[in-house]
C-alpha cells in the first residue's frame, strides 16, 4: 500500500481524536470521565495502527506513548490533588480533576500513537535526495526545508531509538554517588518507605534521558548548517 494512501487513512481516522466529534455526542460511561465510545475509539484506532504500521512499529511507538502519558498524568494529577489539599472549599474539585486525568490517559494513548504513526509513515528520508538531486540549484526555503529535514530524521530514527537501546540495555542513570540500576534504586526505596527519594530518583532518571536526547539532537546541527549554505543557490534567488 502507498504512503499515501496510508496517510489519508490515518488521517480519516484521526478525524475524532483531533476534532472530538462524534465522540462528545455519546454520554454513557464506563467509569467517570471516560466513555464507552472513547474506549471503542481507541481499541479501533489501535486496530487500524497495527494494519498499518506492522505490530513491530505500533509496539515501539507505544513504548514512546506510554512514558509521556504516566509523566503527564502523573504530574498533572500530583498538583491538582496538592490544589486541591491547599483549598478545602472545593469539595468536589477531587472528583473532578480524577475524572479528567482518566480521560486524558486514554485520549493520549490513542492520538500520540496516531500522531507518531503519521509521521512515520510518510518517507521523509527520501526527501533529501529529490532536494539535492536538482539541477537547477536549491532555493532559500528548500535548504531551510532541507536543514528541517535532516535534524527531523536524525531525532527519528537516531535520536530516539538510540537512546531506548540504551535505556533498555544498561537501564542506568548518574547519582551522587555513582551510577545504579534505576529499577533496583526505585525497588529499595519504595520498599524502605522512601516515596519522595524513589520520585526523585525517576526525575533525575529522566533529566538524565532528556539532556541525553537534546545533546545528541543538536550535536551536527552546526555540520549541517555549514554543508547546506555551500550547496548551490537557484540563480532565480541570487
Amino acid at each position: 500500500m502507498h504512503w499515501k494512501l496510508k496517510l489519508l487513512i490515518l488521517l480519516m481516522v484521526g478525524i475524532p481524536a483531533f476534532t472530538g466529534y462524534p465522540l462528545s455526542r455519546f454520554d454513557a460511561e464506563i467509569i467517570k470521565g471516560v466513555g464507552y465510545a472513547l474506549v471503542f475509539y481507541w481499541i479501533i484506532t489501535s486496530i487500524c495502527l497495527m494494519w498499518l504500521v506492522g505490530p513491530r512499529r505500533l509496539a515501539i511507538i507505544i513504548s514512546i506513548a506510554a512514558p509521556i502519558t504516566f509523566i503527564v498524568v502523573f504530574c498533572g494529577g500530583s498538583i491538582s490533588y496538592l490544589l486541591y489539599l491547599a483549598n478545602n472549599s472545593l469539595p468536589n474539585s477531587q472528583t473532578l480533576y480524577s475524572a479528567h486525568y482518566a480521560k486524558l490517559s486514554v485520549t493520549m494513548l490513542t492520538v500520540i500513537p496516531l500522531a507518531l504513526s503519521m509521521v512515520t509513515i510518510i518517507p521523509f528520508h527520501s526527501f533529501e535526495p529529490r532536494l539535492l538531486s536538482s539541477k537547477a540549484g536549491i532555493s532559500r526555503t528548500e535548504k531551510a526545508l532541507l536543514m528541517a529535514l535532516r535534524v527531523f530524521n536524525h531525532i527519528v530514527f537516531y535520536v530516539i531509538p538510540n537512546v531506548l537501546e540504551v535505556t533498555r540495555e544498561e537501564h542506568a542513570y548518574t547519582q551522587w554517588k555513582g551510577t545504579k540500576n534505576i529499577s533496583n534504586d526505585l525497588a529499595l526505596t519504595a520498599r524502605a518507605g522512601h516515596t519522595m527519594h524513589a520520585s526523585g530518583a525517576l526525575v533525575k532518571y529522566m533529566t538524565h534521558i532528556c539532556l541525553e536526547s537534546i545533546c545528541e539532537a543538536l550535536q551536527y546541527i552546526p555540520l549541517w548548517a555549514m554543508e547546506i549554505a555551500r550547496l548551490p543557490t537557484r540563480k532565480t534567488d541570487k
